[in-house]
């Protein structure tokens, strides 16, 4: 006997979108979106952080968890870096992006442009 097996045939990257258009719809004050740039392509990820920022310039407040640091700096006005739901450092990006916190969170070693301290130019690996 032959089984019925219900498919989403929308992929991963449709699926996000799909799930950040109805956060939008919504037309809260307040978004909240969980890895939002996960299994997206880079232009759409590209296309996702220009709407975004467009969203912040209508004074739309858009909270997001996301591991890449570089679009965080890129996107974000502060951060809060968590390690195992233990608070490393928060605030403005300058606040939060010390290197310290950085190193703790990644197991990274964070260089930064000179002058800046929340600029980072690469990461370097603390792993032998």
């Amino acid at each position: 006997r032959p089984r019925l097996v219900a498919r989403n045939r929308r992929r991963r990257g449709e699926q996000t979108k799909v799930d950040i258009a109805r956060a939008l719809a919504s037309e809260a004050d307040l978004i909240l979106l969980d890895e939002p740039f996960s299994n997206l392509d880079i232009d759409s990820a590209l296309q996702m952080i220009q709407l975004f920022r467009s969203l912040g310039r209508e004074g739309k407040t858009i909270i997001l968890s996301h591991h890449d640091l570089y679009t965080v700096s890129d996107l974000a006005t502060h951060a809060l870096l968590l390690k195992s739901g233990r608070v490393l450092s928060q605030g403005t990006l300058a606040e939060a992006f010390q290197g310290p916190a950085i190193q703790e969170a990644y197991n990274v070693r964070a260089i930064f442009h000179q002058g800046t301290e929340h600029r980072f130019v690469r990461f370097e690996s603390l792993r032998p």
